[in-house]
């Protein structure tokens, strides 16, 4: 996928091999019923280390996206996050997302499932944000 497609596909322009029609909302709400429950999941599941589920919910979901991306749209878009200028970028989000399974999970074990949802729910729209006015220079 071309780095220009990468960051102007909106709802104009949805890459080929998208889910289209009824499939795509019935995906997203799937998404977010196992996204939502994995906290709970952790705190009824009496998990020793939450450091280990966060990294098995990393293994898991980056093995299906790369199932899904090579399913759809072959090797192609997948290296071309590797090369340059995007290598960067996608290095820095595979640590953020390692860093944010680690703390979560430790987080959820330390206060509760409903307080470690409730601050991870509320700081996403301002973390988006403000990652946005950085990398779009409106700061």
């Amino acid at each position: 996928m071309p780095t220009e497609l990468l960051l102007t596909a909106g709802p104009s322009r949805v890459p080929s091999g998208s889910p289209t029609g009824h499939a795509a909302p019935l995906l997203v709400l799937a998404a977010a019923a196992l996204w939502g429950t994995t906290g709970t999941a952790q705190a009824l599941g009496r998990v020793g280390d939450p450091v280990v589920v966060g990294a098995a919910r990393l293994a898991v979901g980056a093995a299906a996206l790369v199932l899904v991306a090579l399913a759809t749209g072959g090797p192609g878009p997948l290296a071309a996050c590797l090369r340059r200028p995007l290598r960067r970028w996608t290095l820095l989000a595979a640590a953020a997302t390692a860093v944010y399974q680690a703390a979560f999970f430790s987080a959820v074990a330390s206060t509760g499932v409903a307080t470690g949802t409730i601050v991870a729910l509320g700081t996403a729209p301002v973390a988006t944000g403000l990652c946005g006015a950085v990398l779009f220079g409106n700061v």
